[in-house]
């Protein structure tokens, strides 16, 4: 099971995602009780077009999933029991989405779309996760089929978050003490002299 948890907008484009399950269950035969993807949240429509069209369109309709919002012991169970959790692109390379941190929590493997040398890619270099270019349906597919492969051979992820960069306090650290370096290096040397 693939979860996407959040908005689909502005450049959030759920498309590259479906053509590489399409490839996936198309080059494997696999049926909706092989293999899924839930789309929770406001997901009901991308640049004006609706999304059970766009799953649809690359031949997955019946493996794609949306649900609207739901309450968060819901939202906690649904993540809980996915195998891959999905990032989509944004549209800021400087933002890392909360949703990261979020799925960090869940034994789960985490795939990101996004550019290596973006926030995002920056804090997932070094770890588990899959870090795809955005747009790129074929990177996509390599994530998918390989971690597909681990889960039926029995592998199961762990959790991003027993990697400290993870914990919202190494991250609170991290800010403070960039935040100290540079008001220690603007304040002015104090004289000994009287």
């Amino acid at each position: 099971t693939v979860v996407f948890a959040g908005s689909i907008y502005l450049d959030r484009d759920p498309r590259p995602l479906f053509q590489a399950a399409s490839r996936l269950v198309s080059e494997r035969s696999l049926t909706p009780e092989d293999f899924r993807i839930i789309l929770v949240g406001n997901v009901s429509e991308f640049d004006g077009r609706p999304v059970r069209e766009l799953a649809a369109s690359s031949g997955i309709s019946d493996y794609v999933e949306l649900r609207p919002s739901v309450p968060r012991d819901e939202l906690t169970g649904i993540l809980g029991n996915a195998s891959i959790l999905v990032s989509l692109q944004q549209d800021s390379d400087l933002a890392i989405p909360s949703k990261i941190y979020e799925y960090a929590e869940y034994p789960a493997w985490l795939l990101a779309i996004s550019e290596p040398t973006s926030a995002t890619g920056q804090l997932l270099a070094g770890t588990d996760a899959d870090l795809v270019v955005h747009g790129s349906p074929d990177g996509i597919y390599e994530a998918l089929a390989a971690r597909f492969g681990e889960y039926e051979a029995g592998v199961r992820p762990l959790p991003l978050a027993k990697d400290p960069r993870f914990r919202r306090s190494a991250q609170a650290d991290r800010l403070l003490n960039a935040l100290a370096a540079v008001t220690d290096s603007r304040q002015s040397p104090r004289s000994t002299s009287s």
